[in-house]
């Protein structure tokens, strides 16, 4: 197939990306993070120390990058003009994987994949290989611990003097994102040595230089907010699916075969990959190595969703680099050992994961919405205009006030007020049902004296998500003395009597 040919079924793929991308919200969490960069600016003094300060329930590492791209957005228009800024965030994001898609493109070019596709189709491929992960993969911990482990394994390809240790500076960053990403920097060095195990030297220096940089940065958190260990201690014990003296990873194990099938179609890429992975590994002559290393790989990749034990849709963003490595050794192997018919076993296969893909992540799956397997996404729209409405009604006396915030998260983008407490969404409290235990915790303690002896004029309450899981009495006496002044979907805007 001519290079023209390939480019023009590569822009048809972009073109439907873009819409999709553009066309579909972001999810819950978003706002969630978005009010934490949020209180850095205006509750902790701002800045990149404002962004360590302000908590979340993910460390400090994706704290800042979120923060990063909510400043520049900022810049570029009003954070209270809420549709405005979602769309510059998510126009900024769009840029940046622009140049991810150019870093990808160098090291197939790395690869010698140039000799036999044009320049631009190895570019196209690159930014419709980013750009087709579901829109909730978008701004997750998960998604940039993918996207730096693309910049690392470029630098690490690259020629220029210093590119090892910038490639060990950008795997050591990958932990910080979220503690369990570390499985993203082994895969990293798999990755590496699908491709270049003969460079055994340049191997370890990346790997003491990683090791290096990333006990500095231990060291540096340590000296500048040792307080990010307390909280990074705490967040397992907040995560109702970590509780795993009360549930049976069993039964995740089992369920994990339908999760994948079901879930791969968020990311055809993912879809594609696997189907021909197992076609590789049973039928190619690629050596037992490398087919030791590519199977490595992947099963890290689904360790990384079993170990969590719950099926979000951005845990799978740990088989992005498998997936990639996958096609990879695919086109470069692939006319040496996969017979015709196979070729077009894939790509069937692969048709069934893109009709899949296009139905969970548009506004047909709004139609389907009754369906199980409908990936909450009416569920997120309806969020996406419950928080508008809620920024609608933000009492006008609310000024430079604290709020008590009883909901998940999405107050403070709302209403872009400061918090009472810094769990400005309460899960010491809230995650009571999920771990006992908590009962006991200091967290817990401080959290709850401060909703009883709020003095403030609002709480915003989220009754499906606060009360349901936690019905202490004195908070429900608390709640009394303040009357609901308006009701948007299960939440309450409450004034004091």
């Amino acid at each position: 197939m001519s290079n023209l040919k390939i480019f023009l079924i590569l822009i048809v793929f972009f073109t439907l990306g873009i819409i999709l991308y553009f066309m579909t919200p972001f999810t819950g969490d978003i706002y969630v993070f978005l009010g934490s960069s949020r209180l850095a600016d205006i509750q902790y003094d701002g800045g990149i120390m404002g962004a360590i300060k302000s908590w979340d329930l993910k460390p400090l590492g994706n704290r800042i990058l979120v923060y990063i791209f909510y400043k520049i957005s900022t810049l570029l228009v009003d954070f209270s003009q809420k549709q405005e800024f979602l769309f510059v965030l998510k126009l900024l994001f769009f840029h940046f994987i622009l140049i991810i898609a150019y870093f990808i493109t160098k090291i197939l070019s790395y690869l010698q994949i140039l000799n036999t596709l044009s320049k631009i189709n190895l570019y196209s491929f690159s930014l419709i290989f980013l750009i087709f992960h579901s829109y909730a993969f978008w701004l997750q911990a998960e998604f940039f611990g993918f996207l730096f482990a693309i910049i690392s394994v470029y630098f690490y390809f690259s020629d220029s003097k210093y590119s090892i240790y910038l490639s060990g500076f950008i795997l050591a960053i990958i932990p910080l994102l979220k503690t369990i990403t570390l499985i993203f920097v082994i895969q990293v060095f798999l990755f590496i040595m699908l491709f270049d195990e003969k460079n055994k030297n340049k191997l370890l220096r990346l790997f003491l230089s990683t090791i290096t940089i990333f006990f500095t940065f231990i060291i540096i958190i340590f000296i500048i907010y040792p307080q990010e260990f307390n909280d990074m201690m705490l967040a397992p014990k907040l995560q109702s699916t970590f509780n795993i003296w009360s549930f049976s990873y069993l039964r995740t194990l089992l369920l994990f075969p339908f999760k994948y099938f079901l879930y791969a179609g968020s990311y055809p890429f993912i879809a594609l990959a696997s189907v021909i992975v197992v076609f590789m590994a049973v039928y190619s002559e690629i050596g037992k190595n490398i087919k030791l290393r590519i199977i490595a790989l992947w099963f890290l990749g689904f360790g990384y969703v079993i170990i969590q034990n719950k099926y979000f849709i951005y845990h799978f963003s740990s088989l992005s680099l498998p997936a990639l490595a996958t096609l990879i050794l695919f086109y470069k192997n692939s006319q040496n050992y996969l017979p015709k018919w196979k070729k077009y076993v894939v790509i069937f296969l692969a048709s069934i994961f893109l009709v899949q893909f296009i139905i969970i992540n548009t506004p047909i799956n709004y139609i389907l919405s009754s369906s199980r397997f409908s990936f909450q996404y009416k569920e997120i729209m309806e969020e996406y205009q419950s928080i508008l409405l809620i920024a609608k009604y933000k009492p006008k006396d609310l000024d430079n006030q604290k709020v008590l915030y009883l909901e998940g998260g999405i107050g403070v983008f709302a209403w872009d007020s400061k918090t009472e407490s810094k769990y400005f969404y309460p899960l010491p409290v809230q995650r009571l049902k999920y771990n006992t235990k908590l009962k006991n915790s200091l967290e817990y303690n401080n959290l709850i004296n401060k909703i009883l002896h709020y003095q403030g004029k609002y709480i915003l309450l989220h009754k499906k998500w606060f009360i349901s899981n936690y019905t202490d009495l004195r908070i429900i006496n608390k709640l009394s003395k303040y009357r609901e002044i308006k009701r948007i979907n299960d939440y309450y805007i409450l004034s004091k009597n």
